[in-house]
This record gives C-alpha cells, sequence and structure tokens, in this order.
C-alpha cells in the first residue's frame, strides 16, 4: 500500500453558523485499528441494532491482511488525532473495484467527510484503473442509499454483481457506478 496524505479544508454549515474544519484522509495506520473496529461496530450496534452484525465484519480483524492485496486500500479521516470516517477499496480484479466500510461518526455527518472518502476511493480506483466500482449497504441506511444515488450510483440486483463481491446478510441494497 501507498502512503498518501491529503489535508482538506472543507466549509461547513450547521445550525446557521459557518465555520472551517480540517480532515485529514489518510491511508490506515495500525494505532487506529481499535478505533476503526469502535467506529463500525458502535454505528451498527447503536444506530442501527445490528448486534450480531460484528461476526460479519472480520476484514476489521486484520485491516493490512484484507485491504492488502492489489491494488486494495483502507483510508480514515481524522481531525486532529480523532477518528472521524473510514472507507475500504478492494481489488476484484478484471478492472472491477468493491467500496466498503464507509462510515462517519453521527456527529461529523453532514460536514463531507463522507465525500472526502468517497472521492479519495474514486480518485485511486481510477489512478488504477479500475472501470466499475461496487458496494453493498443496507436498507436501513437511508442517508447512504441517498449519498450514493447523489454520487452516481445506480442500484443494481445482487444476481448482476461479479461473484467476487462477498455476500453478507448485513447487505441487502447494492449500488454500481461506471469510472
Amino acid at each position: 500500500m501507498i502512503a498518501l496524505e491529503r489535508d482538506v479544508k472543507s466549509q461547513c454549515r450547521r445550525a446557521g453558523t459557518e465555520f472551517a474544519v480540517t480532515v485529514r484522509v489518510q491511508q490506515f495506520s495500525d494505532e487506529y485499528a481499535a478505533a476503526v473496529v469502535e467506529l463500525v461496530h458502535g454505528i451498527l450496534r447503536d444506530e442501527f441494532s445490528f448486534s450480531g452484525a460484528s461476526a460479519e465484519q472480520t476484514d476489521l480483524s486484520d485491516i493490512r491482511q484484507h485491504y492488502g492485496h492489489g491494488a486494495s486500500n483502507f483510508w480514515i479521516a481524522v481531525d486532529e488525532s480523532r477518528l472521524v470516517g473510514t472507507t475500504g477499496f478492494v481489488d476484484l480484479g478484471s478492472r472491477q473495484c468493491l467500496l466498503r466500510k464507509m462510515f462517519v461518526r453521527a456527529d461529523w455527518r453532514g460536514r463531507g467527510v463522507a465525500r472526502l472518502l468517497l472521492d479519495k476511493a474514486t480518485n485511486w480506483a481510477t489512478e488504477h484503473g479500475f472501470a466499475e466500482l461496487y458496494l453493498g449497504t443496507n436498507s436501513k441506511f437511508h442517508a447512504a442509499q441517498r449519498f450514493y444515488t447523489k454520487h452516481g450510483f445506480a442500484p443494481v440486483s445482487p444476481e448482476s454483481l461479479p461473484d467476487a463481491v462477498p455476500r453478507l446478510n448485513l447487505r441487502d441494497r447494492f449500488y454500481f457506478r461506471s469510472l
């Protein structure tokens, strides 16, 4: 994995007040491993009542192993030293890739963090010659579905997914975007 880091300032509007936020999107490092697990499991458990979902998140037990082959990668969004978001990118082969683990802390949503993470992944995909980007989400994640549609993803049936896309019980909505 190539170490990439980017500082981004985005103007945010909350309750009529505009303020600047600096979020750094960087490649995953082991010092954030526990924070990544807590963020993902916490959102699934506390916001969506998926208490058993951690069993399906085996990729988080060794992020470097699961996101370390081919052009696969994993990025985190950090404010100072606090983890505020994650996303994973899986090289499926045949110029196809999979976006995974797009999670943003509740108190950081609406501030452009998800867009920064998505931009990082799509730029990475384009730079590495991918043509097709897939993702899976859950029907309970209404905001995520709106976000993906707004950013050029179209719903697809599970039957149209590449064979290399893992089938997990948690994911019941799938999306596709040409790159």
